[in-house]
């Protein structure tokens, strides 16, 4: 009887070793870079959008806030006109950012995220600007544009298949304005850690019953 109960303990404990093995362990891929919008997005379930056709377009601020996430920097501003190369891609309206008092413009997330996209429109085309970007997970991606013509439309990209960041930073090494539309981002549900207490508790009220 004593060989039966082992055996039971052992096909009781097998499915939470499982589960939890499941969740521990995930083979590294790192974090990939798209400067096409279409092969970015044919990567990822409909990701959340933000095209800033809701906002009332004003004078400059510091912080925008969006469905999900928040733009902080010294000078932005909705605007539904084009501005010195800066315009919308998708609908009227757009975010302009104007890096003169501030190189750093952060897009703070509410839920932790492992995809992000935006297009951008008139970024550094002074030959000597460039634009950089940094994630809250360490990754960075150093002058990913730099000295473009004028007026043009660049979008760029980040999936990540075994972490997840909270922020993502541009960085400006020179005085700029440019505008950011069509926002994409997709955000992380939290681990299953319900689920794996729950298996755990069966399989330990199990074992008590059997000895």
């Amino acid at each position: 009887m004593r060989h039966h109960r082992q055996i039971a303990t052992r096909w009781l404990i097998c499915p939470v070793c499982i589960v939890a093995f499941a969740h521990s362990h995930h083979a590294h891929a790192g974090i990939v870079s798209y400067t096409d919008q279409a092969t970015f997005l044919a990567q990822l379930q409909p990701p959340s959008f933000e095209g800033f056709e809701s906002h009332v377009p004003g004078a400059a601020t510091n912080s925008i806030s969006a469905a999900g996430f928040t733009m902080t920097s010294a000078s932005l501003q909705i605007r539904d006109t084009p501005l010195a190369g800066s315009f919308a891609t998708e609908g009227q309206q757009f975010a302009r950012w104007d890096s003169t008092s501030d190189g750093n413009l952060v897009f703070d997330f509410d839920d932790p995220i492992r995809a992000f996209g935006v297009t951008i429109t008139d970024p550094v085309d002074n030959p000597a600007a460039t634009l950089s970007l940094t994630t809250s997970a360490g990754d960075g991606f150093p002058s990913f544009l730099s000295n473009l013509p004028d007026g043009q439309a660049r979008f760029f990209g980040i999936i990540s298949d075994d972490s997840t960041f909270d922020t993502v930073t541009f960085i400006s090494n020179f005085p700029d304005g440019m505008g950011f539309d069509e926002v994409y981002f997709v955000q992380v549900p939290e681990p299953a850690t319900a689920t794996l207490l729950l298996f755990g508790l069966v399989g330990v009220a199990a074992i008590r019953r059997l000895a």
